[in-house]
C-alpha cells in the first residue's frame, strides 16, 4: 500500500458522520449569534425567575413537593408512605401511584428547599429540551424577531410560575409526551409506548393517550406501554409496603384527595366545572344549586368528549401518524378535562399541541418544503441538518414540513395569543385578589373560574377539527380525507 493511499484511508474516528463536537459547532453556526443571544437571555431570565420564586415567594413547606419528600423519607425509614401527612400545609394525603417514588426518591436525600429548587431546575431543562425537539422535528427556521416572539410566549406562559412555585411534574410530562409524539412520527412504536408507559406510571391520567394507539391498532406501542407501566409499578410496590400499600393508595389516599379537592374552584376539569356550576366550591356561590345534576352531566360531557376523540382517531387510523397526528395532540387537553384533579399548572403539557398548531397555521408561518420520501428518511434528514440551517433543496410531494418566517399578520396573532393565554389562566387569580368578600358571586364561577376549562375545550375542538396534511391526502390517492 502506498503512503498516499494510507494517508487517504479514513480512520474510524473520521468515518463517523457527525461527531458530537462537530454537530455542536454546526448547530452553533446555524443558530447564529443573534438567535444564540436570545436563547441564552431567555434561559437566564427563567433561571432568575426560579431563584426569585424559591428565595422570596415559595413557602417554607416547598409546595406540593413537600408531601412527596415526606412520603419518600418514610419509605427510607421502612414506613408506608400512604398515611396522613400533618406538616405540609393543607396537603394531607399522597395521591401518587407507587412508581412516582422511583422518580422523586433521590430528591428526598436533600433538604426540602434544595430538593424543590433542583426539581424545578430539572423541570426547566425538560421544558427547553421539549421545545428544541418540537422545533427540530418540524424543521422550523425562525428569524431573530420571530424567535423573540416565541421565546416571549414561553417566558410568559402563565402556568409556568405556578409549576415552579409548587415544584410540579408537568415539564417532565411535557418531555415524555414530546418524545412519544416525535417517535410516533418516525414509526418507532416501541419507544412511543415506553415514553407513555413512564408517564402513566408516575401520573395515571396520561394513560388516555395510550388508548389512541389502541384504536389505531398499534400493538407494539400498546404492548410497550403496558410492559413499562406494569414493570415500574411492580418495581415500586415493595417500596410502599407491598400489596397493602397499593391497596391503601387505591382505596384511601387517592379517593380522599379526590373528595377533598374535586369541588375546588381551581379544578379545571369537567368534574370541577360541573361542581363549580351546580354545587359551588368553598369560595364561590353555585350558579344553580342542583348537586344531583353534577355527576350525570359530567358523565354525559365526558362521553361526548371521549366519543368524539375516539371517532376522529378511528377515522384516521389508516393515515400515517406523521400526516395525521392531530387526534393524538387533542388527547392532551382531553386527558386534562377527563382527569378528576387537574390544575392550571398542568397546562405545561399543552405547549406541545400549541406549538405544533402555531407552526401549521397558514396565517402564522410561511410554508417551505423540506424533502423526505418517507417518515423513516425524515429521521436521517432531521439529524443531518440543524434546526436553523438554510434550505437549498427541492420539495417532493410526499412529506412537506413547515418552515418559518412569521408574516406580519402572524406576528399580530402571536402577540394576541400572548395576551389571551395570560388572561385565561390568570383571570381566576385576578378575581380572587380583586374581590375580598367571600363567598364570591355565582357569576364569577361561570365567567372567571371556568375560563381555563373553556380554553381547554377550545384547544381540543381546534385540534380535533384540524384536517390531515396535504401529503396524507396525496398518499391516499387524492380521495380527500374522510372528515369532509
Amino acid at each position: 500500500m502506498s503512503s498516499e493511499s494510507a494517508r487517504g484511508a479514513p480512520t474510524a474516528a473520521s468515518a463517523r458522520p457527525y461527531p458530537l463536537r462537530s454537530r455542536l459547532v454546526a448547530l452553533g453556526r446555524a443558530i447564529g449569534p443573534a438567535r444564540g443571544l436570545l436563547i441564552l437571555g431567555a434561559m437566564l431570565i427563567q433561571l432568575g425567575t426560579l431563584a426569585w420564586i424559591r428565595l422570596f415567594v415559595a413557602g417554607p413547606d416547598g409546595g406540593d413537593i413537600c408531601r412527596d419528600i415526606v412520603a419518600t423519607q418514610r419509605i427510607l425509614h421502612g414506613q408506608s408512605p400512604y398515611a396522613r401527612i400533618p406538616n405540609c400545609g393543607t396537603l394531607f394525603n399522597v395521591p401518587h401511584p407507587p412508581a412516582y417514588f422511583l422518580l422523586i426518591g433521590p430528591f428526598a436525600l436533600l433538604p426540602l428547599p434544595w430538593a424543590a429548587a433542583l426539581w424545578d431546575l430539572l423541570g426547566l431543562v425538560a421544558l427547553w429540551v421539549s421545545v428544541a425537539l418540537i422545533a427540530r422535528e418540524l424543521r422550523l427556521t425562525l428569524s431573530p424577531w420571530a424567535l423573540a416572539l416565541l421565546l416571549a410566549l414561553l417566558l410568559t406562559w402563565s402556568p409556568l410560575p405556578q409549576t415552579l412555585l409548587e415544584a410540579q411534574i408537568s415539564p417532565l410530562l411535557l418531555l415524555l409526551f414530546t418524545l412519544a409524539w416525535r417517535w410516533a412520527r418516525r414509526g418507532r412504536s416501541g419507544w412511543v409506548g415506553a415514553a407513555l408507559g413512564v408517564a402513566t406510571a408516575v401520573r395515571l391520567f396520561p394513560g388516555l393517550a395510550i388508548v389512541y394507539f389502541l384504536i389505531r391498532r398499534d400493538w407494539r406501542a400498546v404492548g410497550a406501554a403496558s410492559v413499562v407501566f406494569v414493570g415500574m409499578e411492580a418495581l415500586a410496590t415493595p417500596l410502599v409496603g407491598g400489596l397493602p400499600g397499593v391497596i391503601a393508595y387505591a382505596t384511601r389516599e387517592s379517593p380522599a384527595t379526590t373528595a377533598e379537592w374535586i369541588t375546588h374552584e381551581h379544578n379545571v376539569s369537567l368534574w370541577g366545572f360541573t361542581h363549580l356550576i351546580f354545587i359551588g366550591p368553598r369560595d364561590v356561590v353555585a350558579l344553580l344549586t342542583a348537586p344531583w345534576l353534577a355527576a350525570p352531566l359530567t358523565y354525559a360531557l365526558l362521553a361526548a368528549l371521549l366519543g368524539a376523540l375516539a371517532l376522529r382517531t378511528y377515522r384516521r387510523r389508516a393515515i400515517p401518524f406523521a400526516d395525521a397526528d392531530a387526534p393524538f395532540l387533542a388527547s392532551l387537553p382531553a386527558l386534562l378535562l377527563a382527569s378528576p384533579l387537574p390544575w392550571q399548572r398542568y397546562f405545561g403539557i399543552l405547549l406541545l399541541p400549541l406549538l405544533v398548531l402555531l407552526a401549521r397555521l397558514p396565517w402564522l408561518a410561511g410554508v417551505r418544503g423540506r424533502p423526505a420520501t418517507n417518515v423513516n428518511q425524515l429521521d436521517t434528514a432531521t439529524d443531518a441538518a440543524p434546526t436553523c440551517a438554510p434550505d437549498t433543496t427541492t420539495p417532493t410531494p410526499r412529506v412537506v414540513r413547515a418552515g418559518a418566517a412569521l408574516s406580519m399578520p402572524g406576528a399580530r396573532w402571536l402577540v394576541a395569543l400572548l395576551v389571551i393565554q395570560a388572561g385565561f389562566v390568570w383571570l381566576p387569580t385576578l378575581v380572587e385578589q380583586t374581590f375580598t368578600a367571600r363567598p364570591l358571586p355565582a357569576v364569577t364561577g361561570a365567567l372567571a373560574f371556568a375560563a381555563p376549562t373553556y380554553a381547554l375545550l377550545a384547544l381540543f375542538g381546534t385540534l380535533l377539527r384540524s384536517p390531515a396534511t396535504g401529503d396524507a391526502r396525496q398518499a391516499s390517492g387524492g380521495k380527500g380525507d374522510e372528515e369532509r
